[in-house]
């Protein structure tokens, strides 16, 4: 689950990068203003993804847009848990689940991309590798190992060359992270590199500069037209046991 939080001084930012930015928003404590599931998140990154201009990350055939719209899939049993019982409990972050939790929906995600097409198993398992904390923890470097070395073949046996998994997999981090950004309520600029934020090389990518300004999207270099509409379902706190649903809509300027 994604948390947008009533507390201004964690959702305001002043050029920041946009994933300590963005975990700041999940880390911080208080009564959250609003929630959104992963799955849902997952969808209005496929919707950045379809307005992206070709000259960022090439042509995104529809099998990658199916991709990013999907990965986040494993998740979906942790966040209607947490809907059931939001009445006696706070939904959690997913920034809060232990190790354990967080990678048993990671392998969900990718075995149910699996089963869609050879391509989005590749991705969703090259996205949660570079996304696995490295921080020593045994389950993280479990996954991390067992899932290199089984994908390993699949992408020597890919007509795809190198390149394309590479470009491929920098677009659904971008728009992993910038659909991460939106649902958390974030506002102000923030510095968003045109690669997949948790690979190392990222850090010598080009960025953009985004300004999140209520239901409007500033994006500088142009990478998407203006006038693209964006939107993603989720709930609202009316009170601290009472959820509401609520679709957020925001448009690029």
């Amino acid at each position: 689950m994604i948390l947008r939080i009533h507390d201004a001084s964690a959702t305001e930012a002043s050029g920041q990068e946009a994933w300590p930015a963005f975990e700041k928003t999940q880390r911080t404590t208080g009564r959250f203003a609003a929630c959104i599931s992963q799955p849902a998140h997952a969808a209005l990154a496929a919707r950045l993804a379809t307005v992206l201009k070709p000259d960022v990350f090439g042509v995104l055939p529809p099998e990658v847009i199916d991709a990013i719209g999907r990965h986040d899939v494993g998740w979906a049993d942790h966040d209607l848990t947490a809907l059931e019982w939001a009445a006696e409990q706070q939904p959690q972050s997913f920034l809060a689940y232990p190790a354990e939790r967080a990678v048993q929906a990671w392998r969900k995600s990718i075995r149910e991309a699996e089963t869609r097409s050879p391509l989005a198993g590749i991705l969703t398992s090259r996205h949660f590798c570079l996304l696995a904390p490295r921080d020593s923890d045994p389950h993280h470097v479990a996954f991390v190992d067992q899932e290199n070395r089984r994908r390993d073949p699949l992408e020597a046996a890919s007509p795809l060359s190198s390149d394309d998994l590479d470009r491929f997999s920098a677009a659904l981090g971008f728009c992993d992270l910038l659909s991460l950004c939106l649902c958390s309520g974030l506002a102000g600029s923030l510095q968003v590199p045109l690669a997949h934020p948790a690979d190392p090389a990222s850090r010598h990518a080009d960025k953009v500069t985004v300004l999140l300004a209520g239901e409007t999207i500033h994006i500088d270099q142009q990478i998407i037209a203006p006038g693209a509409l964006m939107r993603v379902d989720g709930w609202i706190a009316l009170s601290p046991n009472v959820l509401a649903s609520q679709r957020f809509h925001w448009t690029i300027a």
